[in-house]
């Protein structure tokens, strides 16, 4: 190393190194680096072993539980929804006999079930979503078992209406009832 004379003192001065902080805590770097490195490697091991704090964890718990409060009520009307497709699914054929039954020239009081080519009233079930069914005029009543949240007194009915000219008359059909009310189904 070169010495440098400083232009006040005329003293020699030895230019730092970047190990001298080590020479003068009394121990030379060739006889400490082992010991330096080794606690420098402690020291990084365990600044990355170090984990999450209580606030992190906080945080991520808060977020959890705002999802879990917006998506299980949701997904229970969902599972009502999906289950309750099973008794809009049985009213489907009976709308259609309905429906062929006014086209053929029947009118609507004449389309009940066993008549003007309506199915008979189905038998009873108690082991899913789908209970009874009647159609009476026209009028087609479902009524579910409690099953997966859905109640027994969630009856949908089925109402059709003839629209248009005559001899040229639709139906026109709207639902009504709890399974409108709940939000099962839409008109």
């Amino acid at each position: 190393m070169p010495i440098k004379l400083l232009k006040f003192n005329k003293k020699p001065v030895i230019p730092q190194s970047w190990h001298s902080h080590c020479d003068t805590l009394g121990t030379r770097y060739s006889s400490s680096r082992s010991k330096h490195s080794t606690q420098l490697k402690g020291f990084m091991m365990k600044k990355v072993q170090q984990g999450f704090t209580l606030i992190e964890l906080m945080i991520v718990i808060a977020i959890i539980g705002i999802l879990a409060a917006v998506a299980i009520p949701n997904y229970q009307n969902y599972i009502k929804k999906a289950a309750y497709t099973e008794v809009t699914g049985a009213m489907a054929p009976f709308k259609t006999a309905v429906d062929m039954c006014f086209q053929d020239g029947a009118d609507l009081t004449a389309c009940d079930h066993g008549a003007g080519g309506v199915p008979p009233q189905p038998t009873a079930s108690t082991s899913k979503a789908f209970n009874t069914l009647t159609v009476a005029d026209g009028v087609i009543t479902a009524t579910p078992n409690a099953y997966k949240g859905i109640l027994a007194t969630d009856t949908c009915v089925l109402t059709p209406t003839a629209e248009g000219d005559a001899g040229a008359q639709r139906l026109i059909w709207a639902y009504s009832g709890a399974c409108l009310d709940k939000g099962f189904v839409k008109n």
